[in-house]
């Protein structure tokens, strides 16, 4: 008879398992990255797709943008500016608020985003590489709003 040995899933194999909540298919990453601009007052989003999703889901925006220090959060779970504290729950106006999606999204593609906002003298390029906590952030020649581009799902 084979033993069985009770170990801890790793984190990775626990995202993978977590993902499927929320990103079942190429359309639901396009609907998180939508209503992302949409929360951030983009008046203009553009989207480009290629192979229905698979290759390339980007969206362009004209929105708040995202501060330099911050794009570093937006890989990690949790991390929202929607919501502080716990009361903050029963006033929520966005569409999304619970801070996973990009991490979710970054667990299973190439994940890049390009932001500026308005009051911000350079926009920057943060690059997320699948599976992994690290990332590169560097100054990057862009315009008054953000950039997501999905390769690779």
């Amino acid at each position: 008879m084979t033993n069985f040995l009770i170990n801890k899933l790793s984190e990775n194999i626990i995202n993978k398992f977590t993902v499927g909540i929320l990103i079942k298919n190429p359309s639901c990453v396009l609907k998180e990255l939508v209503e992302n601009s949409l929360d951030a007052l983009s008046l203009d989003i553009q989207i480009h797709i290629e192979n229905f999703g698979y290759n390339l889901i980007k969206v362009i925006d004209n929105g708040i943008g995202i501060y330099k220090d911050d794009l570093s959060k937006v890989g990690l779970r949790f991390n929202t500016s929607k919501i502080s504290k716990f009361s903050d729950l029963n006033n929520i106006k966005t569409y999304g608020f619970r801070g996973e999606s990009l991490f979710f999204i970054k667990c299973y593609s190439k994940l890049n985003i390009i932001s500026k906002p308005y009051d911000q003298s350079f926009a920057y390029k943060i690059s997320f590489i699948e599976n992994e906590d690290n990332f590169k952030l560097s100054v990057n020649p862009g315009f008054n709003g953000t950039i997501v581009e999905v390769k690779d799902l």
